[in-house]
């Protein structure tokens, strides 16, 4: 691109890409940090699942149905 003064085109141009390049940087730091922040605590957040699960073994399964015959699992 030529430079043709301050007031030209392509100066307004440069400046413009410059500031979209400066600003892309800085959120793409800031997103950056905010993971690695996000990532440090997740770890000692325990979740509430709206199941319980167990390591049990069932010896009975029922169905809703009670007309249902020869089901298999």
């Amino acid at each position: 691109m030529n430079y043709l003064g301050k007031r030209s085109l392509s100066s307004i141009a440069k400046t413009v890409l410059t500031i979209i390049w400066y600003t892309q940087l800085v959120l793409f730091t800031i997103v950056i940090i905010g993971v690695l922040i996000g990532v440090s605590f997740n770890a000692s957040r325990s979740y509430r699942w709206p199941v319980k699960f167990s390591a049990s073994t069932y010896k009975e399964i029922k169905t809703t149905n009670p007309t249902a015959t020869n089901l298999k699992v």
